[in-house]
């Protein structure tokens, strides 16, 4: 992307810029590499290049007898026309993370840190396309990689976070946007091109509308907030809670077991990893929030039941997450409720995929006061479809960046 945006900087009008992409794609594969072509002339046409012929496939290890299994490599000719972007097209370098501080700050009318930027961003578990203008970043669209399981197979998604525009930008809607911009970008570049299978996210009601409306989303899915009111009573008998101590080898081999289990009765969803390594990054590292993580037990076995990930909030305990079988949910959640009244709240809340409510179902629930819709990417093709995704999703107020 960098590489591209500074070709378009540099090099005058009517001047040829050639890309060849190398790899060990075999020729079955022929059909992705269209894709590929597809998505870097969208890309380079953003930018202010025209293509002047269509890819060439030639062999690039291996002979023709031998093409089944050949790497192929791809060259896309360009010419720079006179179109100048109102925008600079990047990624986000370390170096830039002060204009990204002061956009998220207007943005979102609440300041981001540089620990919190670098929990999501650094190292690696970040990418992100931004549009600038001048000096001044005016649009960020961001994403973190996670591991999930999606129908009993492990993949990598992308989890959508920091999308936003300039309040001066807001009014330029549809395909000339630059929030459009800068999501297309990012699902050719870092979905599309780099062969990431999945895509979500948490939008707002607007974001979502217009993704919509310029054909980059379509909903899949809802995750409803519902909550409950405290409820004080005695321990409940057979069953015993613990602090979560994640050093322990005893405790890791429970949330072993805890997460295997879980995952087999989700085998026809799509739902995060939730290993030792992921909870201790989410949750045990926040540069900022605190999270309580509690292990119940049976009481006379010591074999684990589940683990709730708790954060108290105010008057109200957030069920963040947790990890169990499904049958053990009714159980998790009247310990959850027993310990919100134990510790001074008034009521526990939570975010429930719209399609399992009814295994948190109480006499005493209170309705639903919200909706997420839940995205998946409608730009660039993927390995699944709307249809396969639709209320497949597994996702929670844990699986979100800012809660």
């Amino acid at each position: 992307m960098d590489g591209i945006s500074f070709a378009a900087r540099v090099l005058p009008a009517g001047a040829p810029l050639t890309l060849r992409l190398k790899g060990p794609t075999p020729w079955r594969e022929l059909q992705g590499w269209a894709d590929i072509a597809s998505q870097i002339g969208a890309l380079t046409g953003r930018c202010g290049f025209e293509r002047l012929a269509g890819p060439g496939m030639v062999v690039a290890e291996g002979d023709t007898a031998d093409r089944q299994q050949a790497g192929l490599s791809l060259d896309m000719t360009f010419r720079r026309t006179n179109h100048r972007s109102r925008w600079r097209m990047s990624g986000l370098a370390d170096t830039d993370v002060g204009a990204f501080a002061a956009l998220f700050a207007v943005a979102f009318q609440h300041p981001i840190s540089i620990d919190l930027w670098r929990w999501k961003y650094g190292e690696g578990r970040g990418v992100a396309v931004c549009a600038w203008r001048g000096p001044d970043l005016i649009a960020h669209y961001g994403g973190m990689l996670r591991q999930v399981m999606a129908f009993g197979l492990p993949v990598t998604a992308l989890q959508v976070c920091d999308a936003m525009v300039a309040p001066k930008e807001r009014g330029v809607l549809g395909k000339a946007g630059a929030m459009f911009q800068v999501t297309a970008t990012f699902l050719e570049l870092y979905q599309g091109l780099a062969r990431v299978p999945l895509a979500f996210g948490f939008p707002s009601q607007r974001a979502m509308a217009l993704g919509e409306l310029t054909g980059l989303y379509a909903e899949v899915g809802k995750v409803s907030e519902v909550s409950w009111p405290a409820r004080n009573g005695p321990p409940l008998l057979g069953t015993r809670l613990i602090d979560f101590q994640p050093e322990q080898q005893a405790h890791q081999q429970a949330l072993n077991n805890l997460w295997q289990a879980m995952a087999r009765e989700l085998v026809t969803s799509v739902v995060g990893v939730r290993d030792l390594p992921y909870l201790r990054y989410r949750y045990l590292e926040h540069p900022e929030h605190r999270y309580r993580l509690v292990l119940m037990r049976r009481r006379l076995t010591a074999s684990p039941l589940g683990l709730l990930i708790l954060r108290q909030m105010g008057r109200k305990l957030a069920l963040v997450d947790w990890v169990a079988p499904l049958r053990q949910l009714p159980l998790l959640l009247k310990q959850a409720r027993r310990l919100a009244a134990l510790w001074g709240h008034d009521s526990l809340y939570g975010w429930i995929p719209s399609q399992h409510l009814e295994r948190f179902h109480t006499s005493d629930m209170d309705p639903p006061v919200s909706e997420v819709r839940i995205p998946t990417n409608a730009w660039i093709p993927q390995p699944y479809s709307v249809d396969q995704l639709r209320g497949r999703w597994w996702l929670v107020m844990g699986d979100t960046d800012f809660l």
